[in-house]
């Protein structure tokens, strides 16, 4: 990626994070099985652990991940 972009946003008790980049993008599933560390799984188990939520998508066109966190 040669850019990243980060949006913060608060609005009905929730912190909305949208974080995206242009990068070339990668395989959600089969990444999926591959995970190790503290990356994505680590994101996932926080977010978790704070009753928030996520969505990513991934593409020729970069990735995107959105975090939802109740406030």
């Amino acid at each position: 990626a040669k850019n990243l972009w980060l949006d913060i946003d608060m609005h009905d008790n929730e912190l909305h994070v949208l974080i995206r980049d242009d990068g070339n993008g990668f395989d959600l599933e089969t990444s999926e099985e591959t995970r190790e560390g503290l990356g994505i799984n680590g994101i996932k188990d926080r977010l978790s652990a704070l009753g928030g939520k996520y969505t990513l998508y991934s593409d020729n066109f970069g990735t995107r991940y959105n975090l939802t966190i109740p406030v």
